[in-house]
């Protein structure tokens, strides 16, 4: 597995040892955020996190939604685990003021396509990191902008068919090959697939190192 490359542990003065030493706690069962955190840390746990999530932003802005989240997944695994270092990432489709979720089903996720043909969307992914032990909090939200070619439902039909995009959020499998052939990306395709790598690793060189 990768960790840091030669170049990166010089910005972190060298001291891998000191990130490998931190107990890693992923917050999610999610296979897909598993692989692309192991491409970075060596060593970590997968725990799901038992929370009410929410799903409509309310009166607030829709990035709340996935910072949220984020947050209630990591903080509700480091009650269990104070003196782990845990992740917590959400990840939405958001298109103007409506957030997209993971469909509820078929049509929900043709509907959305629907929606989304021919124009341009975020996909979001909000991203705690908690330690309790440490009094460590830290949220963000990284965003891919995500531009759709027109679709017609002769299309959409044969895409939900083949990719059945129902773990999803947008209603999109991003690394399918089918949806490369429509979907267009400004920014990382990690982040629209469940963990943003670029964005993790510069948020480990700010870690505090006591």
């Amino acid at each position: 597995m990768a960790f840091l490359s030669s170049q990166e542990n010089a910005k972190f003065g060298n001291n891998e040892v000191f990130f490998m030493q931190r107990t890693w706690i992923l917050a999610s069962s999610s296979p897909e955020r598993k692989r692309l955190l192991s491409e970075i840390l060596p060593k970590f746990q997968c725990i799901s996190p038992d929370v009410d999530e929410v799903h409509e932003p309310g009166n607030n802005p829709p990035l709340w939604v996935p910072q949220t989240n984020a947050h209630l997944k990591a903080s509700f695994v480091a009650e269990q685990f104070p003196d782990a270092w845990v992740i917590g990432a959400d990840t939405v489709a958001i298109f103007g003021s409506i957030v997209f979720n993971k469909p509820k089903d078929l049509a929900d996720a043709r509907r959305t396509l629907q929606l989304l043909s021919g124009k341009t969307h975020s996909a979001v992914t909000g991203l705690a990191i908690v330690c309790k032990t440490a009094n460590f909090r830290y949220v963000t939200t990284v965003e891919t902008k995500v531009t759709f070619d027109p679709i017609d439902d002769t299309f959409i039909s044969r895409y939900l068919e083949e990719v059945k995009p129902l773990k999803s959020a947008g209603s999109y499998t991003i690394r399918h090959p089918l949806t490369q052939t429509f979907v267009h990306l400004e920014g990382s395709q990690s982040n629209v697939s469940g963990f943003p790598t670029e964005a993790f690793r510069e948020i480990l060189k700010t870690l505090p190192q006591e």
